[in-house]
């Protein structure tokens, strides 16, 4: 005997409303869906409640609404960008839909996206003269009047940042998120500006609550990440990339970054592989090339090893740790005249690469570190560039 089929509770509720007639399936009013969904919200149960809204559209896709609801039940969870995604399509179909531009200026809000959250906010307050809602109106109007307050600290404090001012920068994103409170790009960039301080505590403090705010943000889990990685905190970090991969794949950044971990970690394939992946999406990460190289030397590849050096100042002539891995490699070859113009390029694009501390702290293996001490007392780099 064949099995009845099971269905979602949710849709069992629905059908409950008086939707089954002679074993036929009637779809309900759009509100039945909504009322359901509602109560799975206050559940806390936000996956069925997108799902019943899901159904809803299936069922009424010419319809504004369920889009609009959807999309405030994803902001809640943080999911922004399908949340905007949703309030797109409910304006596409009803232009004049003055909440949807409201909630939808609220999400840009949320990300950081202060322009576009005027410019809806305003457009809602538009529409809503049109209607003659007062109330509304002037909470628009409000939320108006902090916005363009934020904006204009937000941009000082990249001003002030850029400049250097970290104190002020971070007093100015202190004002933003005063008028705001709830703006996951405000916090970071005080992030940001904490961790360039070295408070790197207060940074990963910031980026938790950027990450509470949208958890769709690729670059706060990049930036909690980079904290982590400071602190020393691999597999934090390496969470945090992992996840930041997730929701962004396409960026190389992020898998040259778990790279870096996994040669830190002595796990040289992993890292091989993963230094690959972020050739693949972008073959002019240099800093991967180079790192294959750093690897390739220290597996006893010396000419795989100058290739992959070559190939790296190929694609940027500022690539110094290039240059100079390179000249060392060719110097242990018999090839002073270019190693030591190689060396002398290198050091002065970025004189830390002359401290030997400097290239153990960034994944130069003992077989290096060693010819390059060679190559230093060979060329008197401790005198010229008073390292030790």
């Amino acid at each position: 005997m064949r099995k009845a089929p099971r269905f979602p509770s949710w849709l069992l509720t629905v059908s409950l409303s008086g939707v089954l007639v002679q074993g036929c399936f009637l779809k309900p009013p759009a509100i039945h869906y909504y009322q359901v969904a509602e109560t799975k919200e206050k559940q806390g149960n936000y996956a069925e409640a997108i799902e019943v809204y899901d159904l809803a559209i299936r069922n009424y896709p010419d319809d504004p609404t369920p889009y609009y609801k959807r999309g405030i039940t994803r902001k809640k969870q943080g999911q922004l960008q399908l949340a905007i995604k949703d309030f797109n399509q409910a304006i596409k179909l009803d232009s004049k839909y003055e909440r949807a531009y409201y909630q939808r200026g609220l999400t840009y809000q949320r990300q950081g996206n202060l322009i576009k959250a005027f410019a809806d906010i305003q457009r809602a307050l538009q529409l809503n003269d049109r209607f003659l809602q007062p109330r509304q109106a002037m909470a628009y109007r409000k939320l108006a009047r902090e916005l363009k307050r934020a904006i204009a600290h937000n941009q000082r404090g990249i001003i002030r940042a850029q400049k250097g001012n970290l104190a002020g920068a971070i007093e100015d994103f202190d004002q933003a998120l005063e008028y705001l409170g709830n703006d996951a790009a405000t916090y970071n960039k005080r992030g940001l500006a904490y961790a360039q301080q070295g408070n790197l505590d207060q940074a990963l403090a910031d980026f938790e609550e950027a990450i509470s705010l949208a958890k769709d943000s690729a670059l706060a889990y990049k930036n909690r990440g980079i904290a982590y990685f400071q602190k020393g905190e691999l597999e934090a970090a390496l969470s945090d990339f992992q996840q930041a991969i997730k929701l962004k794949p396409e960026d190389a950044s992020l898998y040259y970054k778990q790279g870096v971990i996994y040669h830190q970690q002595g796990k040289l394939e992993a890292a091989i592989n993963t230094y690959q992946k972020a050739l693949d999406r972008n073959e002019n990460v240099w800093q991967a090339v180079n790192n294959l190289g750093l690897i390739a030397y220290q597996q006893g590849n010396i000419s795989q090893a100058i290739s992959y050096w070559r190939q790296a100042t190929q694609i940027s002539e500022k690539a110094a740790e290039s240059k100079l891995a390179l000249a060392v490699a060719l110097y242990q070859q018999g090839k002073r005249e270019p190693a030591s113009a190689l060396q002398e390029t290198a050091l002065r694009l970025d004189p830390r690469w002359a401290n030997l501390d400097f290239l153990a702290e960034n994944n130069w293996g003992q077989e290096l570190l060693s010819d390059t001490e060679e190559f230093f007392v060979a060329t008197g780099v401790d005198e010229a560039f008073e390292i030790h």
